[in-house]
């Protein structure tokens, strides 16, 4: 029997998570884990005289139709079945290789007394795999007399109660049996997409796998796979396949495996099994996207080959056992969007490979540990979404290749504690994410030297003080958010010089002063927030020529003048609101969306005059418009105090003549 061939040596796809979320991250793609394919040696079928069971089985598979809980119809021949001799000897070798194979060690443990006991409890995944090894294998795979292959029924036992604790139905012959019949090979194992060849009796396990369509790897294979040497299952990838059920205890005894794919089976549901901790050579765990509960074993510490954990995107509870500092050689740890609690240990700053810690969408509490600076490799840390307190180490400093930081919607306090040449931070980073917390103090003038740095986020904060005068040390910058805080002072006119700038948030302050009149040098801006405010003067005609321009914002401040007509120009502007300012005048160009053809001043209707989506301005009669405006989705006016929907209410009519 030669065995599907799986290409990689230890990767069997990896996932694709977003994810996150909000503040994205290209975490998931583990494409690069995969090596060059490997040829799979050649399984031979030995050669073996039938035992007298051999025989008792083929009659009870004869005389026994299709029925247990899965589906196999003739449970009134159960008794013969539970009295076979092949049944008792499979119950029997099983006991003693799954109570010995979960529990590792002297004598018998709870874990693999509790998995054997139901061996023989009718109903369970277990004893339907147990009665499938019965009455449908070929005795040449799982034969319980002999010794030395202990080792090969052991697997196929373990492989066949997977597939039933996770929704498989039972399969008899191809061609035959429960819900199945001949396309299950390929498709439709019961609640599974995709059969992959499981329970096939003719092939070993280590072909319980097909080619299917892709799935968005770089591996177009799902099933159970035997790399490196043809015998033993070393890698099962299941992902997006299905899966209704739960992880059965039996999936430690494959304790060979190194790659464990089961993602994105949004059904398959229930805790991680303890005896997810046997499989000690265990280095790519991905099982983010499933309904997943429970907490994460404290057995995952036994896992010292890791190097990466995905279980993002379940509904895990718990805490994150201090345990997982033991995981020395893990370079990447996904725990994002999911209910975890507690605090985090600081053995996670043993963690001396580590290069991504996702942790972000959960329930901690407590402070961000200081051992965590100790990452000396950490690449990206997200801690947002969460309850944290206490102030931001200032050992953060120390995580000199750190090139993405989010620590947005927390509770943390204090001041930033970014200073200068403090132990390397800003040499590579990239994007820094702060805002929701409770920050207080000044900006810190060394994150404006972080040369690197594309996003700056300290929106919805406490700092105070003014913006830095000097924004030529950033610029690459993308992104600046500081609104919503307690800031003064005036716009810095270094701003403008930010030649990538996209996104540009000052509302929420105590800005003053008047624009700068070279505005329209942002070229890549797309939204503009300087609403609430204390801003003044003119608005400068340069801003014109932001013609990438979505969103502007420039409510409750004292800008005065009218409104410059190029503003008409914005073909991609969607949303403005010019309410609650001193504009005069009319703007009524904004309507037609009148565009500079010629660029010399004369203004013609745009062939294509894209409408706003949200246009508010002071055109409310009271007793006088401000601005006139006769296209603006709602009129405002400065005697209105409160939100800006306000100016959506309707004046109240005069009653009619009597």
């Amino acid at each position: 029997v030669a065995f599907n061939n799986k290409g990689g040596g230890g990767g069997g796809g990896g996932g694709g998570s977003n994810a996150a979320s909000s503040s994205s991250m290209s975490s998931n793609d583990t494409s690069n884990l995969l090596g060059p394919p490997t040829p799979s040696p050649t399984f031979r079928v030995p050669e073996k005289e039938a035992s007298p069971s051999d025989d008792a089985a083929e009659d009870d598979n004869d005389s026994n139709g299709n029925g247990n809980g899965n589906g196999d119809g003739g449970e009134e021949h159960d008794d013969i079945l539970f009295n076979s001799p092949r049944y008792i000897s499979l119950l029997s070798s099983l006991t003693t290789s799954v109570s010995s194979g979960l529990d590792p060690g002297p004598g018998p443990g709870p874990l693999g007394s509790a998995a054997a006991a139901r061996l023989a409890v009718p109903g369970t995944p277990q004893n339907d795999a147990l009665r499938w090894l019965t009455k449908v294998d070929d005795p040449v795979w799982s034969d319980p007399y002999d010794e030395d292959n202990t080792f090969n029924l052991t697997q196929r036992y373990a492989a066949v109660t997977v597939y039933f604790a996770a929704g498989g139905v039972w399969i008899e012959k191809e061609g035959e049996g429960g819900g199945g019949g001949g396309a299950a090979a390929a498709g439709g194992g019961g609640g599974w997409t995709d059969r992959l060849n499981f329970l096939n009796p003719d092939a070993h396990v280590c072909d319980w796998n097909a080619e299917v369509q892709d799935y968005g790897t770089d591996f177009p294979y799902k099933g159970m796979f035997c790399l490196e040497d043809g015998i033993t299952v070393d890698d099962v990838t299941l992902p997006m396949n299905g899966l209704d059920g739960t992880l059965p205890e039996e999936l430690g005894l494959l304790d060979s495996v190194t790659f464990l794919g089961i993602w994105q089976n949004p059904n398959l549901r229930g805790d991680l099994p303890d005896s997810l901790g046997n499989l000690i050579r265990l280095r790519y765990l991905e099982m983010h996207e499933n309904g997943l509960r429970g907490q994460i074993p404290r057995s995952i510490g036994r896992l010292t080959s890791m190097k990466t954990i995905y279980l993002d995107d379940n509904s895990l509870s718990g805490t994150v056992p201090p345990e997982i500092g033991s995981l020395t050689d893990l370079e990447s740890l996904f725990f994002h969007r999911n209910s975890i609690g507690g605090s985090l240990p600081p053995t996670l700053g043993d963690l001396s490979d580590l290069r991504q810690l996702f942790l972000d969408g959960n329930d901690l509490t407590g402070n961000i540990p200081s051992s965590l600076g100790r990452l000396g490799q950490l690449v990206e840390l997200w801690l947002a979404d969460n309850e944290l307190t206490g102030t931001i180490p200032s050992t953060m400093n120390d995580l000199r290749l750190l090139e993405s930081l989010n620590l947005e919607g927390n509770d943390l306090s204090g001041s930033l504690p970014f200073v200068p040449g403090g132990g390397g931070l800003g040499t590579n980073l990239i994007k820094l994410w702060m805002r929701d917390n409770r920050i207080t103090g000044t900006l810190p003038p060394a994150v404006f030297g972080y040369g690197g740095l594309r996003v700056i986020d300290f929106g919805s904060n406490y700092i105070t003080g003014e913006l830095p005068v000097d924004f030529d040390g950033v610029p690459l910058l993308e992104v600046l958010d500081v609104g919503d805080n307690g800031l003064d002072g005036t716009f810095p006119e270094s701003i403008t010089g930010l030649s990538e700038l996209y996104l540009l948030s000052l509302w929420g302050n105590d800005c003053s002063g008047t624009l700068p009149k070279f505005m329209g040098d942002m070229e890549e801006l797309r939204y503009l927030y300087l609403h609430q405010n204390l801003f003044e003067g003119t608005l400068p005609p340069s801003v014109g020529r932001l013609s990438k321009l979505e969103q502007l914002r420039l409510e409750n401040n004292f800008f005065s003048g009218s409104v410059p007509p190029s503003l008409a120009q914005l073909m991609e502007l969607e949303s403005l609101d010019i309410s609650k300012n001193s504009f005069a005048g009319s703007v009524d160009f904004m309507c037609d969306r009148e565009i500079d053809l010629s660029g010399g001043g004369d203004f013609s209707p745009s062939p294509s005059s894209p409408s706003l989506e949200l246009f508010l301005s002071d055109c409310r009669e009271d007793p006088t418009p401000e601005v006139e405006c006769r296209c603006c989705t709602a009129c405002c006016s400065d005697k209105q105090v409160g939100s800006y929907l306000k100016c959506f209410e309707r004046e109240e009519e005069e009653p009619p003549p009597p």
